[in-house]
């Protein structure tokens, strides 16, 4: 994993963003590219009634929102010794570097997001500046690469104790397959089902004989959630095994029936506590 892109928004959740992005950056010595989602005009503005005053205050702000976004990111790799510019050639130290004038709407970064192995997003928070939600899926929808969501406090380390949530979906398959340059570094891999949250497919052992043979120290696990929802059940059983890193595949169900009737993709993006990878 050596490109990382990161969506910044000047925030009070900014700072465990970028302390779990560069957690992520160290061990493979990735470059990270920072950028100022800018939100497309007519998101806020419809109709031909619209005041040129008021469009032109819009993007001032918008613009000054831009700005602190960058001398946010800019400050803190100064803090952390992060080496500044675009590398011609891989480098055993994470680097950094900026990308201006980045082009406004979500679907921009979306498309953007193809280039990179992995892209950083701070868990959803109605205190966002843009629709922060939108923006989460837009790239995990259309990037055809994985996300990690931060939560709003930085873990003190990432990657030791993973925990995958495994429903036996084609989105758990492509989660357990991009987080393989994590699990090969992990000292403890668990492979969680949960009674009642299994499509048909393969179960938590099968992965963990495929894992095995990786060379990868896996172990499985099935339990059976009570009073508890899917998700209540995962982020449970991964604070009991001390995980640091969650693998999820996201929206197995549709993203309405999520939204009407509740799942574990949404449950955990609003509230996990650990760094979660998700890949759909």
């Amino acid at each position: 994993m050596k490109s990382i892109l990161v969506p910044v928004e000047d925030g009070a959740d900014l700072p465990a963003q970028l302390e779990t992005t560069l957690l992520a950056a160290k061990p493979f010595g990735a470059h990270i590219d920072g950028v100022a989602p800018r939100p497309a005009a007519d998101v806020y503005f419809y109709g031909d009634g619209v005041s040129p005053i008021a469009l032109d205050q819009w993007q001032r702000d918008d613009e000054e929102r831009a700005q602190r976004a960058q001398s946010a990111f800019r400050d803190f790799m100064r803090q952390r010794d992060v080496a500044w510019g675009d590398p011609k050639k891989p480098s055993e130290q994470p680097t950094a570097d900026w990308l201006g004038d980045a082009v406004p709407g979500l679907d921009a970064i979306g498309q953007l997001a193809w280039l990179y192995d992995v892209t950083v997003l701070a868990q959803p928070s109605p205190e966002a500046s843009m629709p922060r939600s939108a923006l989460l899926e837009t790239i995990l929808f259309e990037s055809g690469h994985p996300i990690l969501v931060t939560p709003p406090e930085a873990p003190a380390k990432l990657g030791e104790v993973v925990m995958i949530a495994w429903n036996g979906s084609t989105e758990s398959a492509r989660a357990v397959t991009m987080a393989h340059p994590f699990l090969t570094r992990a000292s403890r891999v668990v492979v969680l089902s949960v009674e009642g949250g299994m499509v048909a497919g393969p179960d938590a052992g099968d992965v963990e004989r495929t894992l095995c043979r990786a060379g990868i120290a896996a172990e499985a696990n099935t339990v059976r959630p009570g009073s508890l929802t899917t998700g209540e059940a995962i982020l449970a059983e991964a604070d009991k095994a001390g995980a640091d890193l969650l693998v999820k595949g996201a929206y197995t169900q549709s993203r309405l029936r999520q939204m009407i009737f509740g799942g574990a993709t949404s449950h955990i993006l609003s509230t996990s506590k650990i760094p979660v990878l998700m890949a759909h």
